[in-house]
């Protein structure tokens, strides 16, 4: 079993505000989902893509497709936020953007709008300047403020707009940034901003809207994956898993995964339930890479203690605490045995705990004890009727010197009488392990 995880998909914020990853038909119109602004029988409709963008470890990444902005004609459209408008704190909206062309006079082509007003507010501008790219800001209407002249066309890049709401009038602020990179964990200086105060705020901020060829000098670029948020939010999986698979051998399941990127990844915790059960428990651990764009294969071995069916998933852990699941999709069966086995206890030498684990392909009356190196019993660990699988018990030592001890396990196959009484018949199974106690 083979399987593949997406890195970039994550659990969105519970807050968010809107996303849209434009996973519609390729070739169709975003009017078709969004509320167009488009006068009647347009012509130029923004469309959907084939593919969408990508962009290093951005949640929106790789998922569904694109808008294609085109150069040829105006269109309009605006989508209503998810929970209403919003008046206080801040807003970010991220998007990635792959720019083919821009006119030198610059032109925004999308914002955020107020409950019934066409007036967009925090626009985001993109100019050409000397066949470089420049990414701007403004409130409103007023002059945008530009970064300098240092990005690429045809490039993907991660744009960011905040906008701050203040409590007086007039003085919201708008800041941007544009990213080539992951995004950091703590929200760093704009590129440009904050800007706007003096000029008019919005009256709420309800819709988010896409523009193109409406001031007639409009990019050429295809936009992606917008998130809006109430708070700085990364969206960043510090490990980027590429497999996660599972293979039975016995009553052990061999579980190997791989990265293709990480970033700040303090290690995975490996956890396991029954299918039945809701409630996870953490089986074992393994150690991450830290940071490192490199391939990491990891590996980790469990052994349940008993046939059933299991699911398995990774709790990835960051340097900060932030952490992510990753879940095996399919289930996990372990059988019943084939014959009977004594495992060598473990671990071993131990103080004071350890484990034994012992196999049964059928039905039995399964007894367990331990004794010293003269055959004086010590203790009884099991006695009682056991159903075919895969079993462990723990054996603790407190209260018991340092030395060498030895345990039996014997299974006595029951038989049943016509009146339904069960009697032992001949059949046993014995096996004898030696350990050590090292205090």
């Amino acid at each position: 079993m083979d399987l593949l995880f997406i890195a970039f998909v994550c659990v969105l914020p519970c807050n968010a505000q809107f996303v849209d990853d434009f996973d519609y038909p390729p070739g169709d119109t975003l009017a078709n989902h969004w509320h167009s602004m488009a006068p009647l029988g347009n012509l130029y409709y923004m469309r959907i893509t084939d593919t969408g963008l990508m962009f290093p470890y951005y949640a929106g990444s790789g998922i569904g497709r694109a808008v294609k902005l085109d150069t040829l004609g105006p269109d309009g459209a605006y989508a209503f936020f998810s929970y209403g408008g919003v008046s206080t704190g801040s807003l970010y909206i991220s998007f990635m953007l792959k720019v083919s062309g821009a006119s030198p006079a610059g032109s925004y082509f999308t914002g955020i709008m107020p409950f019934t007003s066409i007036t967009a507010y925090g626009r985001v501008y993109v100019k050409d300047s000397s066949g470089h790219l420049a990414f701007g800001v403004s409130k409103s209407s007023e002059l945008p403020h530009y970064t300098r002249a240092e990005y690429q066309k045809d490039v993907t890049y991660l744009i960011l707009l905040k906008y701050e709401f203040q409590a007086g009038t007039n003085d919201d602020l708008v800041s941007l940034f544009v990213f080539r990179s992951p995004v950091p964990y703590i929200e760093p200086d704009p590129d440009v901003g904050p800007e706007g105060a003096g000029s008019g705020d919005i009256d709420g901020a309800f819709r988010f809207a896409l523009f193109q060829c409406y001031e007639g000098n409009h990019p050429g670029a295809i936009f992606d994956g917008v998130y809006i948020d109430d708070h700085w939010n990364n969206y960043v999986l510090p490990a980027e898993l590429a497999t996660f698979d599972a293979e039975v051998i016995g009553d052990r399941v061999m579980l190997r995964w791989i990265t293709s990127a990480e970033i700040t990844n303090a290690g995975f915790d490996i956890e396991r339930k029954t299918v039945s059960s809701a409630v996870w428990q953490k089986a074992g651990s393994v150690k991450g890479n830290g940071t490192t764009d490199e391939q990491s294969c990891y590996s980790y071995t469990d052994r349940p203690g008993s046939s059933g069916v299991f699911n398995y998933r990774l709790k990835q852990i960051d340097f900060n605490g932030n952490f992510e699941y990753f879940e095996l999709p399919e289930a996990v069966t372990i059988g019943i045995p084939d014959k009977y086995g004594l495992s060598q206890n473990y671990p071993n030498p131990f103080n004071p705990v350890t484990t034994i684990n012992y196999d049964l392909p059928s039905d039995g009356i399964v007894t367990i004890k331990v004794y010293d190196m003269l055959g004086r019993e010590l203790k009884t660990l099991v006695h009682e009727m056991k159903t075919a699988g895969y079993y462990k018990v723990q054996f603790n030592a407190a209260g018991i010197a340092s030395g060498a001890y030895f345990y039996r396990l014997v299974v006595s196959p029951p038989a049943r009488h016509k009146d339904g009484s069960n009697h032992m018949n001949s059949g046993e199974f014995v096996a004898v392990k030696k350990f050590t106690v090292l205090k």
